[in-house]
């Protein structure tokens, strides 16, 4: 995806979806799906361990909206962190004419190939 295209995501109508607005509903979608709650410290704590390094506080702000183009690896990182498809941010998870609910869950792992 190019920088372009992240930093104006859209969904399938083409109206333009908030970024705070979004990930605050993937991390309720991981809430509800996982049966917990997920603070800021474990979410960024889990993307920092994948190697995407991120602060509670960091994490705090991108969700109160006060910062508004954190970067596609922060953002990478915290689908990762929520087991959740990148693709995910590009629309609303509940309202997803493009996609189920079902097809946000993480990826399934690649297998080498044998040979």
């Amino acid at each position: 995806m190019r920088n372009e295209e992240w930093n104006e995501h859209r969904d399938c109508a083409g109206e333009i979806e908030s970024l705070t607005r979004t990930l605050n509903r993937l991390i309720e979608f991981a809430e509800e799906r996982d049966g917990r709650r997920y603070t800021n410290r474990e979410i960024a704590a889990a993307a920092t361990t994948l190697g995407y390094a991120m602060s509670a506080a960091e994490l705090s702000h991108i969700r109160l909206g006060r910062v508004r183009n954190p970067g596609f690896r922060k953002v990478e990182g915290i689908s990762l962190a929520l087991g959740v498809d990148i693709r995910a941010f590009l629309v609303d998870p509940r309202h997803n004419p493009c996609t189920g609910l079902d097809e946000l869950e993480a990826p399934p792992a690649r297998q080498s190939n044998p040979e």
